[in-house]
């Protein structure tokens, strides 16, 4: 599977690279984007980042998508099935959200770093109707600091 910033990623055939079908994370979870570099445990189970935003502020969420049943099926399969949150991390401005591209995963923690460069969530809704550039819509904002949040693997795992 391939990602990007966006609620999309699209299947990609690992023997020939050639694209396949587009596959919508919202259809499965309720998240807005999702990262481009998902990461696997040992027992197959990937993991990603998406977020969400609402009444309640904007969150950044890390999604669990357990291993596929039938390994032989993992090729020719985009299924979310079963995918969930597993943590939500509130963003430290609500109305200043942190750009990200990927997160870091050990065998014990997942490490998020909220970073300065912030997006205004006004010129991300309208970037792609006005036609312009997605850096447009970030921000360096040095006052706002650099936050490392840390999930343990416990918590990873629903337990």
């Amino acid at each position: 599977m391939s990602a990007q910033e966006t609620n999309y990623m699209r299947r990609v055939d690992p023997q020939t690279l050639e694209t396949k079908e587009k596959v919508d994370w919202s259809q499965y979870i309720a998240v807005n984007s999702a990262t481009a570099h998902p990461h696997y445990d040992r027992e197959g189970a990937s993991y990603n980042m998406g977020n969400s935003y609402g009444k309640s502020g904007f969150f950044y969420n890390i999604i669990r998508v357990p291993p596929p049943e039938d390994k032989a099926a993992t090729e020719d399969s985009a299924d979310l099935n079963g995918a969930k949150v597993i943590c939500s991390i509130r963003a430290a401005e609500a109305r200043r959200p942190s750009y990200y591209h990927s997160f870091v995963m050990s065998e014990n923690y997942i490490v998020f770093i909220e970073q300065p460069i912030k997006l205004d969530l006004l010129k991300f809704m309208l970037y792609r109707i006005q036609g312009k550039s997605f850096h447009k819509v970030m921000t360096w904002e040095p006052q706002y600091g650099t936050v490392f949040h840390l999930v343990e693997q416990a918590h990873r795992q629903g337990e």
